[in-house]
């Protein structure tokens, strides 16, 4: 088998939750010779799978595709996967140019990652898809902005169409109140027509589903249905705590999404089934989903089978394993203590039924650096607050 050197592409900063140390690992276990190309510091660059690793700069600088292009041709890299948002669009806005220096980018045409991208085109797909969507709104003025959410009683969340920041801080705003709102409206910084104001879907933890799949146009290659049983926020946020189940509407509404686009490499489905178990489309990761680990621990080695796609070659997997878990362990520890201590009885139960058939997020005894230096800085800001104290009262 000849296999091509690859670049993996990451702008995820240290404790960040994208899969780009699962992507390297895969690869490089089965001989891949693996460039990590990464915006900021990450215990991946740990990974003894990596042949070298180079910073570069951020997906939004004018620099950066010149910079992954030089890469490319310096390391005569004939693959590139990029592993989260930022960075897959930009790859997609400039596919030509990476096929004319010999590379294959598994993703698909800019005007169809850009459908995943704009969350409001995310809408109109699954309107024409036939996939249940929340009640979606874009307003012209002010004034129509608080008529709409005083119309759906408040129970909205505003979310920006591809990532902005609604107050120079967050991207999705969830609101309760006229209060609220009002409070939101003094520290809006982007146009309104970039705010989707959309009804919130009911239900709390265990509601959330991704469909993660491989797909060459229609051709479905591989696909893993997974739960998000805990997250850091309830209303919808990075899965702590995940399983593989099998649910076939969840399952079949995921997958028609991604054929109705012909759909290129990978992509996660996101849905939330509702009250009346109809699954409700959030959003379309248009690249590994977080916790791809759980798909791999699953028997569905997502980054194994993108990469042979990028080779010309077809890879299948029809099945993978139901029960599998998934668990990003300090993150859920610190979500417990901090937020939700009452559910500290049922994480020790979820744990004490996982064992034999759990992974942890980069957590690996064969590659262990990656974890062992998230660890170590974890407890060290862990001490820092009781030092600092030790340090004024004793030593000031």
């Amino acid at each position: 088998m000849n296999l091509k050197r690859c670049l993996v592409l990451s702008d995820c900063g240290f404790g960040g939750a994208a899969p780009d140390l699962n992507v390297i690992r895969s690869l490089g276990k089965r001989g891949v010779q693996v460039i990590y190309a990464h915006c900021n510091r990450t215990p991946t660059i740990k990974s003894k799978y990596i042949q070298k690793h180079i910073e570069i700069p951020p997906p939004d600088s004018n620099d950066f595709i010149p910079a992954v292009l030089n890469i490319v041709k310096d390391f005569g890299c004939q693959v590139v996967i990029p592993v989260n948002d930022g960075v897959a669009s930009e790859v997609s806005k400039h596919k030509r140019e990476f096929e004319e220096v010999n590379a294959t980018v598994p993703v698909p045409d800019w005007e169809v990652f850009d459908v995943c991208r704009d969350k409001y085109k995310t809408i109109e797909l699954a309107k024409k898809a036939g996939v249940a969507y929340p009640k979606t709104f874009i307003a012209e003025n002010i004034d129509e902005l608080q008529d709409l959410c005083k119309q759906m009683n408040y129970e909205v969340v505003l979310k920006t169409r591809s990532n902005e920041r609604i107050d120079g801080k967050n991207s999705k705003i969830f609101m309760d109140s006229p209060d609220s709102l009002n409070k939101l409206v003094k520290e809006i910084k982007i146009p309104l027509d970039r705010i989707m104001i959309q009804e919130q879907i009911r239900g709390g933890f265990g509601t959330v589903y991704t469909v993660s799949a491989v797909l060459d146009g229609n051709d479905v290659l591989a696909k893993v249905v997974c739960r998000k049983i805990h997250e850091t926020v309830l209303r919808g946020s990075v899965a702590v705590f995940a399983e593989t189940v099998e649910n076939e509407k969840v399952e079949n509404a995921g997958l028609k999404l991604l054929t109705s686009l012909n759909w290129y490499g990978v992509a996660s489905p996101e849905l939330k089934v509702d009250p009346k178990g109809v699954p409700v489309l959030m959003e379309i990761n248009p690249r590994f989903f977080g916790y791809t680990k759980l798909a791999i621990d699953a028997g569905v080695d997502l980054p194994w089978i993108v990469y042979r796609l990028a080779c010309g070659e077809k890879i299948r997997t029809d099945t993978y394993t139901i029960g599998m878990r998934f668990s990003r362990f300090l993150s859920h520890i610190n979500c417990l203590t901090s937020r939700y201590p009452r559910l500290i009885p049922q994480a020790a139960y979820l744990y004490l039924t996982s064992i034999g058939r759990i992974g942890f997020d980069k957590i690996s005894l064969s590659d262990s650096k990656p974890w062992l230096d998230e660890w170590v800085r974890y407890v060290g800001s862990l001490l820092k607050t009781p030092l600092n104290r030790i340090r004024r009262r004793f030593f000031r």
